[in-house]
C-alpha cells in the first residue's frame, strides 16, 4: 500500500508542477504524460528481451499513444478516459499471458499515479475551460 501512497502523493506533485510552471495551460500536457506512462511497458519487455513481450507492449503503447492524440484533438476527457484506462490495464496486466512483469511496486505505483492525473486533468479540464481546453 506503500506504493499506490507514494503513486498518489507523486501524482499531486506533477499536477502541481504542471499548475505552477504553466505547462498544463498547452493542451499537450496531460496527452503527453500518457504517452510516456504507456512507454514504460515497452521498457520493462525491453528488460526482458522477449521479442513477442515487446511486440505485445508496444501494440498497448500505440493504442494509448493513440488515445492521447485523439484527447488532445477532440476533447481532453478523451486523455482522463485513457488515464483511467491504463490505471486498469496496471491491475489486469499480470495477468495477461503476452505482457511483461513489471517490477513488484508498479503496479499499485503506477495505478495511484494514474489515476491522480486523471483526477488532475479533469478538475483542470472543467475549471479552467474558459482557458483554451476542449471537453
Amino acid at each position: 500500500m506503500v506504493e499506490l501512497l507514494i503513486g498518489i502523493v507523486l501524482g499531486f506533485l506533477t499536477v502541481f508542477a504542471g499548475k505552477v510552471t504553466g505547462f498544463e495551460i498547452d493542451r499537450s500536457f496531460y496527452p503527453v504524460m500518457l504517452i510516456v506512462i504507456a512507454l514504460y511497458y515497452v521498457l520493462f519487455a525491453f528488460q526482458s528481451s522477449d521479442k513477442v513481450e515487446i511486440l505485445f507492449e508496444v501494440a498497448i503503447a500505440l493504442l494509448f499513444s493513440a488515445l492521447a492524440v485523439w484527447g488532445h484533438r477532440k476533447g481532453l476527457i478523451i486523455v482522463v478516459l485513457g488515464l483511467v484506462l491504463h490505471g486498469i490495464y496496471d491491475l489486469v496486466q499480470s495477468n495477461i499471458e503476452l505482457s511483461t512483469d513489471p517490477p513488484e511496486w508498479w503496479t499499485m505505483f503506477c495505478l495511484g499515479y494514474d489515476f491522480t492525473l486523471a483526477m488532475g486533468l479533469t478538475v483542470t479540464t472543467y475549471t479552467f475551460r474558459k482557458r483554451h481546453f476542449r471537453i
